[in-house]
């Protein structure tokens, strides 16, 4: 059984049914304003995926023919690409949302709307809005919300919120404007030369609106709401950014970034990019479990920080499967230190091929030419043999290794 909730909203009545649809997203509301229909999902990986440095949020606004009444024919017979329109609806969607997921949040979100039945009176873009909002704040997807958007026109001197589309065409005032229970977050507007007092006045008759939207969300997560599900953070540590504070000072960074000139500003910021890795280049030994093995390298965690080995970085051959290190101790260092990325990169072949050096150095310095060594041999090619020689390789030549011809 699914959980249907109404209220009355610039009088015409908003119902959300939960549970009724796509039970296998984290959230769903399948969004009813007036005889417009728009189905809202919010979906989550369950891990973030290596290598990305922001939040890979995805808003997707669709819009389906049939939803007005209409089957593509002619020529083109299926849909084709995303309006103008339904872009602009993802972004002013997009805008609100982003900012009220946690900082550190790096997994996969998608919010979707698809829109069913269009009612002229009721907008969809705005019911989509709403859907995007209830559907991530019942979901388990970790979210500051809810948030609540609403639209407001100017006729004849007098506010109209949720405009139908005759009175759009009339109004000298298109405003969207977002809220949560603190304050406005989003404002989009365009007038015909309203007064500044009237525009500040809307704002505020919108973000009433809003308040009451919220209390009605806040029914619903109240009785369907799901517990917020656990995240791997990628924050870096705050005494991180305080070292970077004393090598850069916020003056010194707001010279560089706000260089109206391009090529002086990234000049400027390579500049202390460049000090920075320098200044946080660490040559220390580290020791740490792999947590994750990924496609790419792996994953290890120093000081709730997390460290990525990139596969090529991982030892000093070519190894396809890197199960093998999945929770094994393994030691490296820190060759890169990005804070813009935040992105932390570790080095295990460099070690190797230190330890290898080593040992090479104390086996020129322990055997001369003519001397006679005993080995293993651990690799047969055309050419030779590769003899142990202590943990350092030594080619025996094929030409070496008898008088006569070697043929096997």
């Amino acid at each position: 059984m699914y959980k249907s909730f109404s209220m009355e909203l610039a009088g015409r009545t908003l119902t959300v049914d939960v549970g009724r649809v796509a039970a296998q997203a984290n959230g769903a509301a399948f969004m009813h304003y007036g005889d417009t229909v728009v189905l809202s999902t919010a979906t989550a990986s369950a891990k973030p995926r290596e290598g990305i440095d922001f939040f890979p949020l995805s808003v997707e606004y669709e819009e389906k023919m049939y939803s007005v009444g209409k089957i593509p024919g002619g020529f083109n017979k299926r849909e084709g690409k995303a309006s103008e329109n339904a872009i602009l609806t993802s972004r002013v969607i997009d805008r609100p949302m982003r900012p009220l997921f946690p900082k550190d949040y790096r997994n996969d979100v998608t919010l979707n709307n698809l829109v069913m039945s269009v009612d002229p009176d009721c907008s969809p873009e705005l019911t989509a809005m709403l859907g995007s909002a209830i559907a991530t704040c019942i979901s388990d997807i970790p979210f500051d919300g809810p948030c609540a958007m609403t639209q407001v026109g100017l006729i004849d001197g007098e506010f109209i919120i949720n405009p139908t589309s005759d009175q759009k065409k009339v109004s000298d005032m298109a405003l969207t404007v977002a809220s949560t229970r603190e304050k406005v977050i989003m404002i989009e507007a365009g007038a015909n030369e309203v007064p500044e007092q009237t525009m500040i006045d809307a704002i505020f008759k919108a973000h009433e609106v809003n308040q009451e939207i919220i209390r009605f969300i806040d029914q619903i997560v109240a009785e369907c709401g799901k517990e917020k599900h656990s995240y791997e953070s990628c924050a870096v540590p705050e005494e991180l950014f305080a070292a970077i504070r004393e090598l850069v000072s916020p003056e010194e960074m707001e010279e560089a970034v706000f260089t109206d000139d391009k090529q002086t500003r990234e000049n400027n910021i390579a500049a202390i990019t460049e000090r920075l890795e320098e200044a946080f280049e660490n040559h220390e030994v580290l020791k740490a479990k792999v947590t994750q093995v990924l496609n790419g390298g792996l994953s290890v965690m120093v000081e709730e920080t997390r460290v990525f080995i990139p596969a090529s970085l991982v030892s000093d051959i070519y190894e396809k499967d890197l199960n093998k290190y999945a929770d094994q101790e393994i030691e490296f260092v820190i060759t890169e230190f990005n804070p813009r990325r935040r992105r932390i990169i570790g080095d295990r072949k460099q070690l190797i091929l230190a330890e290898k050096a080593k040992l090479q150095e104390e086996l020129f310095a322990r055997i001369h030419p003519g001397d006679v060594v005993e080995g293993v041999v651990k690799n047969i090619t055309d050419f030779g043999a590769f003899i142990d020689l202590g943990g350092v390789d030594g080619l025996l030549h094929i030409s070496e290794m008898s008088w006569g011809r070697v043929d096997n």
